[in-house]
């Protein structure tokens, strides 16, 4: 199983879990979250936080999106980027089952993340059910828990950011997380699906590399050039474009490496940002014009 592969089946189990919020309570601020207060946004994005719960034997399911309340381009365009984003937290731990779909109202946030927690917890609740089964008389195996968090986390002029965290244990040594950003277009409502020139990845290891050393120097820990491939999972000297899209943020375009992805369970998630001024050169014209 090459680093790709691997990668997308840890992403896979992982994106079984997102957190849950309660309808109606305010969050144009979404505490703890940095936002840009940007005067030539055309519009400013209202959204409602909103939570599901559930509890039963053997699992716990949470789930936390923020909802868009207005009716513009923007907001219709988050609505569908949520629907698609809780849509893949189902159905991902056996490849052989679809993942399911909410055809309701999409301006009912409140029944679409109802539908996709049910869902995702009905899954838990079986697979641990099937569990118990099997080790028939033996001691009942850990609790499985899902969680995870769908928040707005950064207004632009030309986009806004959502963040994407979530967790899940569904028995083992440990749980699998995955951390991801989303840039969602203001103008159309679509989600910035390239920000980085794949063609350019030999061009951008200098980039890369000096990124991923300064991660290892924000852990505490001094890695030298010439010693990083030793501690990465990495083909031909060569650092990959991570397979999540890099995000815009108001500092620079943020890497960020799910668990796995180049490097051992005990890296983490390697993560960076790299200044404009050095990565403008390397992005798709299209990512480029939104910091203009």
């Amino acid at each position: 199983m090459n680093k790709k592969t691997f990668f997308i089946a840890a992403l896979m189990i992982a994106a079984t879990c997102m957190t849950g919020c309660k309808a109606g309570q305010k969050n144009t601020t979404n505490e703890g979250q940095e936002m840009e207060n940007s005067a030539s946004a055309e519009e400013e994005l209202a959204a409602d936080s909103i939570v599901f719960s559930e509890n039963g034997e053997g699992y716990t399911c949470s789930m936390k999106i923020d909802f868009p309340q207005g009716d513009g381009k923007l907001d219709e365009g988050i609505r569908n980027f949520l629907n698609s984003a809780l849509g893949d937290f189902t159905g991902c731990d056996n490849p052989d089952k679809p993942k399911a779909e909410y055809k309701g109202d999409k301006n009912n946030g409140k029944a679409m993340l109802d539908f996709y927690g049910k869902q995702r917890s009905k899954d838990m609740k079986e697979e641990y059910k099937s569990l118990l089964e099997f080790n028939e008389g033996a001691e009942p195996p850990a609790s499985f828990s899902f969680d995870g968090n769908i928040r707005l986390k950064e207004k632009a002029a030309k986009y806004v950011t959502y963040s994407i965290d979530s967790y899940v244990y569904l028995g083992g040594a440990h749980g699998s997380s995955v951390s991801r950003e989303v840039n969602i277009i203001r103008e159309t409502g679509k989600v910035l699906t390239e920000s980085v020139d794949t063609t350019k990845t030999k061009e951008l290891q200098p980039i890369l590399r000096k990124g991923v050393i300064d991660y290892f120097k924000d852990c505490g820990e001094d890695v030298s050039d010439d010693k990083l491939n030793d501690m990465l999972f990495i083909n031909d000297n060569t650092i990959p474009i991570p397979a999540c899209t890099p995000a815009l943020t108001n500092q620079g375009l943020k890497f960020i490496y799910q668990q796995y992805e180049i490097g051992p369970y005990a890296l983490g998630m390697v993560n960076f940002t790299v200044p404009y001024d050095k990565i403008k050169k390397f992005m798709t014209g299209e990512a480029a014009k939104l910091i203009e």
